[in-house]
């Protein structure tokens, strides 16, 4: 692997004048064969070096070594080696670089030399502005060099043209294979930008590495995907189940119905039905009925996407930039770099309260969708609680109410004469005209004015005519009381349930779910 150590960093005179002519017909190989790699060692290596060896008052290393071993060089070849740089540097502006330096007033003027002339002062001027930068604020000033951090800004484009290019990857499929299988899946323009050509390439052992850190978060968002499929279809599908059915039933039909993925296992098809029936059913369908599912079953389907999404998201660890995957002379840069985008990319009110603890200000520059999307969730559960309350109130309104008693008696009479009761007959059409007109007639003498949705008069149906038939429940009072502690567990359930399920997908929690594109943009 090429290197500028090979040529001495052109500190003796006599060497570098050897080592010239070598350097300069790789110029012109690298323009004939359009060798990407090639190309890159003589702009990003070769000729920094070059410029900083003709910087002779510039603060670095190769001037710092010319001075301290001016004794031994002879100054004669060394003047003459600085011609030579000259040289080098000129043909490979010319050929590399002209037509690209767009500062230049008149790109077509003959006088090329003047050209080159004012644009290596502009690379002299730029070095010695990035030797006198002042070292950035909780950099430890005893490792800070200004020769590695600008060594790192140039290595830096590559390295995210890498993150990106891994961040792109199917891994499961290959995440094991050998190092000669993962070459083949870089994308063709990739490998030819970066002169990647051979599995032993030095990118590849960074490429190798981001693909086994990115491995546990694609695992995280297959296993999601397909949890939120399993969920959907425990909620859709016909006949329903529900919570009093056998876990064992649910798992048996998921797994005939939904041939197991490669990278899953049954223990993930038992966690999609213990959430389905520890979450989904236990906190939004306090009691059964086919009417009820069918009523609120896009509800319950929203739910599931918030809930596996917020389970990936605090479980999930995606792919980001780490300190590690630089050379060890880079490393201090790379970090204190990550961790100033890393600030930057966050909402500036999180770092407000956290330095200040302003707590009248912390949310004044929270993202306006944020916001919106919390308080349609919140008014959502809030809505929901509000109609608790009023089904509450209405039931046990009931008891009072001798005259409203008996009809009611006799609707339910009507509607279990009619199989209404019958939950688990999946012949009976539940659509059929005299469930519809009872309901509609429970709903009015129960529900009036209140615009409660259908299924929540079905599920006052439902409450009061298991209540009804408790033998242990005798009186006003008792009645109420059941009432009251079904609805109140029915309230704190909700409440809960949109805790575990406040994740949204906006660019406040883009940081969390992929970290990479608002960390180093591209």
């Amino acid at each position: 692997m090429l290197n500028m150590n090979l040529f001495g960093s052109w500190v003796d005179g006599e060497a570098t004048r050897d080592a010239v002519p070598f350097c300069r017909a790789l110029v012109q190989v690298a323009v004939a064969t359009q060798n990407s790699k090639l190309r890159r060692f003589i702009l990003h290596d070769m000729l920094p070096a070059t410029i900083k060896r003709l910087c002779t008052d510039l603060p670095c290393a190769v001037q710092r070594t010319i001075k301290k071993l001016s004794c031994q060089l002879n100054s004669s070849k060394s003047q003459k080696a600085s011609k030579d740089l000259w040289i080098l540097c000129q043909e490979i502006y010319a050929v590399h670089i002209q037509n690209q330096d767009f500062t230049a007033e008149n790109p077509g003027n003959v006088n090329r030399r003047g050209q080159f002339k004012d644009w290596l002062a502009r690379q002299k001027k730029e070095l010695f502005a990035k030797a006198s930068y002042d070292i950035p604020v909780g950099f430890p000033s005893d490792l800070w060099n200004w020769e590695f951090e600008d060594e790192f800004q140039r290595y830096l484009p590559t390295y995210i043209d890498i993150l990106y290019e891994v961040d792109a990857m199917d891994c499961p499929e290959y995440g094991c294979s050998r190092s000669s299988t993962l070459l083949e899946k870089l994308r063709p323009e990739f490998r030819l930008k970066h002169g990647i050509n051979s599995f032993r390439d030095r990118h590849m052992w960074t490429i190798n590495d981001m693909i086994k850190r990115k491995l546990p978060a694609e695992y995280s968002k297959r296993r999601s995907r397909q949890m939120d499929k399993w969920l959907c279809k425990l909620i859709s599908s016909k006949p329903y189940f529900k919570h009093s059915d056998e876990r064992q039933s649910a798992m048996t039909w998921l797994m005939e119905d939904s041939p197991l993925d490669a990278n899953l296992s049954e223990l993930d098809v038992q966690d999609a039905v213990d959430i389905f029936y520890n979450t989904i059913l236990f906190y939004l369908e306090p009691q059964f009925h086919p009417l009820i599912r069918e009523g609120q079953k896009d509800f319950l389907i929203k739910v599931a996407h918030q809930f596996v999404f917020a389970e990936e998201t605090n479980s999930c660890k995606p792919l980001e930039p780490e300190s590690r995957d630089f050379p060890g002379h880079l490393q201090p840069y790379a970090s204190s770099y990550i961790h100033t985008m890393k600030l930057q990319s966050k909402d500036k009110s999180v770092l407000q309260f956290v330095e200040k603890n302003n707590v009248k200000s912390r949310f004044g520059n929270l993202d306006d969708k944020l916001i919106k999307l919390s308080l349609e969730d919140r008014a959502q559960i809030v809505d929901t609680i509000r109609q608790v309350d009023i089904y509450s109130e209405n039931l046990k309104n009931i008891t009072a109410d001798d005259k409203l008693k008996v009809c009611l008696q006799n609707l339910v009479h009507e509607l279990k004469e009619e199989g209404f009761f019958n939950v688990d007959n999946d012949s009976i059409d539940w659509e059929k005209t005299c469930f519809v007109s009872l309901i509609d007639e429970f709903k009015e003498l129960v529900f009036k004015g209140h615009g409660c949705p259908r299924y929540v008069a079905i599920q006052g149906i439902m409450e009061y005519w298991i209540i009804s038939q408790r033998s242990d429940i005798n009186g006003q009072v008792a009645f109420e009381k059941v009432i009251e502690g079904v609805c109140h567990t029915w309230k704190k359930n909700i409440a809960e349930l949109w805790m575990d399920t406040r994740y949204y997908e906006e660019s406040c929690y883009d940081l969390l779910r992929n970290p990479l594109k608002k960390i180093l943009p591209k």
